[in-house]
């Protein structure tokens, strides 16, 4: 199997590659085989690659979360809630606060405290 990275020529079962020790091969969160890394889709239960990433990225959130403590993971919950509130708003500050329960100029304060950013905006 050739390394997407160096492209160096690895044995076809080579779960890494020899020359860079770039991952060659990923478990399948569906059924848990082997896949390649430039598999967009799993041969047996037909899960996509975003699946399989928005899968994996839950699982290292819930991982993060078990060495995090109460305050650490309140933060972390207050910023991902108010980033999908502004998203369900269309980043309209007045809307969202008010749908929240708070004032505006206080939600402008947690927006600067977490470093939430808008989106760019689509022209």
């Amino acid at each position: 199997m050739k390394c997407p990275k160096c492209n160096f020529e690895n044995k076809e079962e080579a779960l890494f590659c020899m020359e860079c020790g770039e991952a060659l091969a990923l478990k399948c969160p569906g059924c848990g085989s082997v896949l390649s890394v430039v598999a967009n889709f799993c041969d047996r239960c037909g899960i996509s690659r975003k699946s399989f990433q928005e899968l994996k990225d839950e699982s290292e959130k819930q991982l993060k979360l078990t060495s995090m403590n109460l305050k650490e993971a309140r933060s972390m919950f207050e910023k991902i809630y108010l980033e999908k509130m502004l998203e369900n708003f269309e980043w309209n500050i007045s809307r969202a606060a008010e749908a929240i329960g708070i004032e505006r100029s206080n939600l402008h304060r947690k927006i600067k405290r977490y470093g939430i950013k808008a989106p760019p905006i689509k022209k």
